[in-house]
Formats: structure tokens, C-alpha cells, sequence
């Protein structure tokens, strides 16, 4: 019973909104949907074949400057509440920049896939479905800091369930380092953008970009296709290096 028309109702309280990446990612998510439907018989058509995109995206390529690497990190301090004893956000938001993977991989981020030396996340939680190893660093565990209470989650304010309103804190933090910004300053990042600044560091650094795929579990690239079938390596020792270089230079930046 569902028509086109409902389609293009659904996609546009989403378009006025202004959430026109949802509105997007929305209509290939419900396109994916009723082509399995029509292949499995349950539905005769696919309502979504002949839409186009509600919006059209461009690729971002924004990336902090060491000054708001700078205010970023002391920022992060400010986030903690009475409700988050184990300061739960702040350690998610400057663990996403020394490690440079997906937000939602880190903020669901277990302890039991953690090791002395490195974090292992499974294929179930990969954006790609791959598995993916991250060497773990001194400044990573400082970070992390110890187990100290019973959650499952490393991330979490309740110890029942990891930390879900990412978007909501992230824009508190912007504020705060508006505040704490000595001029005229306007923070747009997104988390997204960490991760972007991170890889981009590091190729300033000299890491290879090989390294930077295997170490952010990218799916195209230098990697991707052939190449990736045949290349097997893990680069783990690379990837190591890559970190310690990163974080050698991010403790500059801090204190520069």
C-alpha cells in the first residue's frame, strides 16, 4: 500500500527539517529495503526506483588547526558532570583524536576487546564488516584510564549502555570552546572531522598511505579492489609507529 507519494511525505519532513543528509541516507536505506522486498515477492514494485536524492551532498575536507587542537583538548575537561563520574565524554572525545577511527566504533567500544596491547574491534561492529586491530599507545591508555566500574561499555554513563548523545554533547563542547577561544572563533567541526585531521596529520608526519587505510579500516583506496586482495599484510608495527608519531606530535601541539 505504500506509494511513492508516501515516500517523497516522508522524505520531506525530514528535507524541512533541514536534515537533507538523513533525508539522503534515509531513501537508500528504504530503496535498499523494498528491492529485497520485491525480490522476496512481498511487494510487486519498488517505490523508491525512479527518486532522486533529496539533496546533493558535498564531501567535507574541514580539519582542525593545531590553535583548535589546542582548545579542543582542554575543553573536553569542562564536559563532566556530576552524572558522568567516570568522565566518560571527555576521555570519547580525546580518545577519538588520538585514535582516528569511526565515532560510533569508539563510543560503543568494549572492555573486554582490549588487551595490554591493542583494541581489538569485531567484524559485528565494523562499519564495513571487517574486523580491525588498533595498537594501543601509553598516551591511549592514559587516556582510557582503568576499568572503574562494572559496565561493560569503556565509554558509558549509566554502566548499562555506552554513551549515545554524541551530537547533543558535541555541540555543548562547541560552545565551551567558543568561550574558551581568546578571539573571534566559531567551531563547525564535527566528529567526522577529528578522524580527518588525525589521517591528515599523519601523512604531514611521512606515514604512508597504506598505513593510513589499514590503521582507519578503510575499504577503498591504495587498498582497495586487487590490491587488497592480494596485499594481506596487517601492517601492525606500521601502524604503531604511525600512532606513537602522532601522539609525539600532538603532545607538541598541546603544549606548544
Amino acid at each position: 500500500d505504500i506509494s511513492k507519494r508516501d515516500i517523497i511525505k516522508v522524505l520531506d519532513v525530514a528535507v524541512d527539517r533541514n536534515a537533507k543528509v538523513m533525508a539522503n541516507r534515509l531513501l537508500a536505506t528504504l530503496r535498499k529495503f523494498f528491492s529485497w522486498a520485491v525480490s522476496r515477492d512481498l511487494v510487486t514494485n519498488n517505490p523508491c526506483e525512479t527518486l532522486q536524492a533529496p539533496s546533493k551532498e558535498r564531501s567535507r575536507d574541514r580539519i582542525l588547526s593545531h590553535q583548535e587542537i589546542r582548545i579542543f583538548w582542554h575543553s573536553t575537561a569542562h564536559l563532566s558532570v556530576d552524572s558522568d563520574p567516570t568522565k566518560a565524554y571527555e576521555r570519547y572525545f580525546k580518545f577519538l583524536l588520538l585514535c582516528g577511527q569511526r565515532r560510533t566504533e569508539v563510543a560503543e567500544m568494549r572492555w573486554d576487546e582490549l588487551d595490554q596491547n591493542t583494541w581489538h574491534l569485531p567484524a559485528a561492529r565494523s562499519k564495513n564488516a571487517k574486523s580491525h586491530t588498533v595498537p594501543l599507545t601509553s598516551f591511549m591508555h592514559e587516556v582510557l584510564g582503568p576499568r572503574s566500574n562494572e559496565s561493560d561499555y569503556v565509554f558509558s554513563l549509566t554502566g548499562k549502555h555506552p554513551i549515545n548523545n554524541i551530537g547533543r554533547v558535541t555541540s555543548r563542547l562547541k560552545v565551551i570552546m567558543e568561550n574558551e577561544a581568546s578571539e573571534n572563533y566559531y567551531a563547525d567541526w564535527k566528529p567526522h572531522d577529528l578522524r580527518r585531521t588525525v589521517a591528515s596529520e599523519m601523512a604531514r608526519l611521512g606515514v604512508y598511505q597504506e598505513v593510513l587505510e589499514r590503521l582507519q579500516n578503510r575499504s577503498g583506496g591504495k587498498l582497495g579492489g586487487v590490491a587488497g586482495i592480494y596485499n594481506r599484510y596487517d601492517y601492525e608495527s606500521e601502524k604503531l609507529e604511525a600512532l606513537d608519531r602522532w601522539h609525539n606530535s600532538l603532545q607538541g601541539i598541546l603544549h606548544g
